[in-house]
């Protein structure tokens, strides 16, 4: 006798939810849980000319995280202070849309369920009928974040549904002016090694984007130098840091110093504390040519063969009294800000902050170093009396962090 099977066909079910916080300036949120994907899509409308913005999780601003969008089309995390805009966050968004048709902006934004940290709402496993606190803020005919004019909390009831477009979960959307844009987490891949431990020289790697930043570093009064995949001198790309603080680049020879490069540097800095030189530069991972080093896309485990030279007492290149050869391991890494430390290697220098409010001694440092309410990570690193730009005065990273 055969098996009998019974089949049951089981619908996917959502949690939703939608609320009008403010009828005056047309302001409503709606909320769509996917828990099998662990995501929460955010529909906010709002003015299309002025910024309105919706906490989660409160009925107080202190503390509180809140989604703010303004009339310039930007759309921005924060955690909110007491009776004031608080500090920025880095976006956690996975896709961000706005639509502006007629006086109304509608945003949708998407986002892990859990909070990235502390400072971010981590939304709970809701059931049919559970509520959600909020609250809103706007200021008339202020197209950018400013003290509100007008603000309020409201509350959210959720329903269970398996038409994830149905009239209590959605905010209509009309009009052809829609934009997306689409974020893409947060990766890097770095990592640094010793090369000679009887002169302090190490070598730290980050690439982000198209770029690879390296940090060197070695004797302040003494030439050394990295080459880059290799084993040998000959045909070697390096980087040569002197003891004058001139940084660049040669094609190696056969136990010769070989050719000078044209510098490909976007930026680099070269900084003496306490006998040791630090040297960071910028480049892109692509060589200009053949002459130069073209890193791979290196994932998480994935090394790079390294050569290294330096002469004792030789404040300028010339034949090296000591060398080796060494390997760098690459680690994937999604959070710049705690996992610096394995990126860069930093002078333990003593620096003012771009706005000259305080002094610090020790390597860079912590999430909001400059204590400006902002997030830092790459760009503080370096730009905080670090990076000298010999083609540009600035230096612009993205910040994750």
């Amino acid at each position: 006798m055969a098996d009998s099977y019974t089949t049951t066909d089981e619908q996917m079910s959502y949690i939703c939810g939608m609320t009008e916080l403010n009828s005056a300036n047309e302001i409503s949120v709606a909320f769509m849980f996917d828990y099998d994907a662990g995501e929460v899509t955010i529909t906010m409308q709002g003015p299309s000319d002025q910024w309105f913005g919706v906490g989660f999780g409160a009925s107080s601003m202190d503390g509180t995280y809140a989604i703010i969008n303004e009339g310039n089309n930007d759309i921005s995390e924060r955690k909110l202070g007491d009776h004031n805009s608080g500090s920025s966050l880095t976006n956690s968004f996975s896709t961000e849309s706005y639509n502006v048709n007629g006086d109304i902006r509608t945003v949708v934004v998407t986002r892990d369920i859990t909070g990235s940290d502390g400072d971010y709402y981590t939304f709970s496993t809701y059931a049919a009928d559970d509520t959600l606190s909020l609250i809103w803020g706007t200021t008339a005919g202020a197209e950018t974040l400013e003290q509100h004019s007008s603000k309020g909390t409201g509350s959210v009831t959720f329903i269970e549904t398996t038409d994830p477009s149905s009239d209590e979960c959605t905010l209509s959307v009309t009009g052809d002016g829609s934009t997306t844009t689409t974020y893409e987490p947060f990766s890097a891949v770095c990592g640094m090694t010793e090369l000679d431990s009887d002169n302090d020289m190490y070598v730290a790697f980050l690439f982000y984007s198209s770029m690879v930043y390296i940090s060197m570093q070695g004797p302040a009064s003494q030439w050394f130098g990295v080459g880059f995949g290799a084993s040998a001198m000959e045909n070697t790309y390096a980087i040569i840091n002197e003891g004058t603080g001139d940084v660049t680049e040669r094609k190696l020879g056969d136990h010769t110093s070989g050719s000078a490069l044209t510098e490909s540097f976007i930026n680099y800095t070269s900084i003496v504390v306490d006998d040791l030189r630090t040297v960071i530069v910028e480049r892109s991972i692509t060589g200009m040519d053949s002459d130069y080093y073209t890193f791979d896309s290196y994932s998480d485990g994935d090394t790079l063969n390294l050569i290294w030279g330096t002469t004792a007492g030789a404040e300028t290149l010339e034949k090296h009294s000591t060398k080796g050869t060494a390997t760098v391991t690459f680690a994937a890494i999604t959070d710049f800000t705690s996992s610096y430390s394995n990126c860069f290697l930093r002078p333990n220098a003593t620096y003012s902050d771009s706005d000259d409010t305080e002094t610090t001694a020790g390597p860079v440092g912590p999430t909001d170093a400059d204590e400006d309410g902002d997030n830092d990570s790459i760009a503080y690193l370096l730009n905080n009396n670090y990076i000298i730009s010999f083609s540009c005065l600035f230096f612009a990273i993205i910040a994750f962090f």
